[in-house]
């Protein structure tokens, strides 16, 4: 005889909670945490006509148009994936960063302009929010933007232009954000440094690296894993979600040049890059 079975019934205080409440944080995606399984495949590379500079930001909707800034020559245009031109949008100056507030409306920087614009790009509506100084880099989450602005840090408002609050943060050589719900990461091209910090401006961690020079663009997939554009250093490169380890994906040898803005498009698993004299690369990662 090596022991009985007993059941015995207790009552219990467990909680259920509704799985949408936390649908957020389930990967859906499947994508490895391990970003050395991580791999890029081209989809489509063409070029931005007019475009001699770097483009300065770009994002794919949710409908599959690309928008486009090119800062230097002040165009804010729409492509396809298949590298159509669609339209150029008319903007009030030189479009720098871009962020998606909704299925229609992004949000754009103009840089050296004390002001940023939603813009409705089906009704081709805009909408003025004034700062203080030059505003740069943008991000949307939770519809809450949260703009570097020059002098101040980096400045959370809402949709209609109201201030919530400034995380004083050191924004000198700080040109490109992106946020998580709970994260703040931005590149500094003066210190070579990537940051991710808390919503409160407490800092998690900085990565550097010499295989990065200029950190430009930079965005974020399903695990907080970042992808970071190094201009002079014509690579993108993904950085694990601790900021202890990070793995190149393209380099000048892959026909990198000069690469200034990056987007991960998280619905469908996209990166798109903006280049050198207008190029815009798509990658599918697997």
């Amino acid at each position: 005889m090596f022991g009985e079975i007993k059941v015995i019934e207790t009552m219990t205080n467990l909680q259920l909670k509704d799985a949408k409440i936390d649908q957020a944080q389930i990967q859906i995606h499947g994508l490895s945490q391990n970003i050395h399984t991580v791999n890029l495949q081209v989809k489509q590379k063409f070029d931005i006509k007019r475009s001699k500079e770097p483009i300065s930001g770009c994002i794919i909707l949710p409908d599959n148009r690309i928008i486009i800034a090119d800062h230097r020559s002040g165009q804010l245009m729409e492509y396809n994936t298949n590298g159509q031109h669609i339209r150029d949008i008319p903007v009030s100056d030189k479009p720098y960063s871009l962020t998606l507030v909704d299925t229609n409306c992004i949000a754009v920087t103009y840089g050296h302009s004390y002001y940023l614009e939603i813009i409705n790009t089906k009704k081709r509506e805009r909408k003025k929010l004034k700062c203080k100084n030059n505003c740069w880099g943008i991000s949307n989450q939770d519809q809450k933007l949260y703009v570097v602005v020059l002098g101040q840090g980096i400045v959370v408002m809402d949709v209609h232009g109201k201030t919530l609050k400034t995380i004083d943060i050191d924004v000198s050589g700080v040109f490109f954000i992106t946020t998580t719900s709970d994260r703040i990461y931005y590149t500094n091209q003066v210190s070579n440094t990537v940051h991710c910090c808390s919503m409160t401006g407490h800092e998690i961690w900085v990565f550097k690296d010499q295989s990065i020079t200029l950190p430009g663009g930079i965005s974020v997939d399903h695990n907080q894993n970042v992808y970071v554009v190094g201009t002079w250093s014509h690579n993108l490169t993904l950085i694990q979600h601790d900021g202890k380890d990070s793995k190149v994906l393209l380099t000048y040898r892959d026909g990198l040049n000069l690469p200034a803005a990056v987007h991960y498009n998280k619905e469908k698993n996209i990166v798109c890059l903006g280049c050198k004299k207008g190029s815009v690369e798509l990658y599918q990662v697997s």
